[in-house]
């Protein structure tokens, strides 16, 4: 048996496309919402915000597929999702920015004060440690979220 195992990885556009069919093209107008959700906002706004995020999730995908060729580094090693490193930096990114974000008074925007990936940290020890989103990554991130 060999220990040589080839991995063939698709391409930006190719995953974006799988990315994209995963998103449910149709939301119900009425669904239950969990009660924790009732203090951030109105049942109404929470489902306008789901459809928005959605029709968000959409437009990403569509740009990641028309150029995602710009975005996406060939790997050296090809062997896992890690090897979509912009990808998986613009998840994690999003992620960040979802779970730190705070809904402004008038509810249209957020304010974000930490985003804990994008910083250095301090471990227990006292020693720095680099953040887990490098800065040249970041920045290349927020364009393609500005841009799209």
């Amino acid at each position: 048996m060999s220990a040589y195992h080839e991995v063939t990885l698709k391409s930006m556009n190719e995953i974006a496309e799988y990315k994209r069919n995963l998103i449910p093209a149709n939301i119900p107008e009425v669904y239950a919402l969990k009660p924790m959700f009732g203090s951030i906002t109105n049942d109404d706004r929470i489902r306008k915000g789901i459809v928005a995020f959605r029709n968000f999730l959409f437009l990403f995908c569509d740009r990641l597929i028309s150029d995602g060729q710009f975005y996406a580094k060939p790997p050296k090693k090809p062997s896992s999702m890690s090897d979509y490193p912009f990808l998986n930096n613009i998840t994690n990114t999003l992620v960040e920015i979802g779970y730190h974000g705070k809904l402004i008074e008038n509810g249209n925007s957020l304010l974000i004060t930490k985003l804990p990936l994008c910083i250095a940290q301090v471990d227990v020890s006292g020693k720095k440690k680099p953040p887990k989103i490098p800065v040249s990554a970041q920045i290349e991130c927020l364009r393609f979220l500005i841009l799209y």
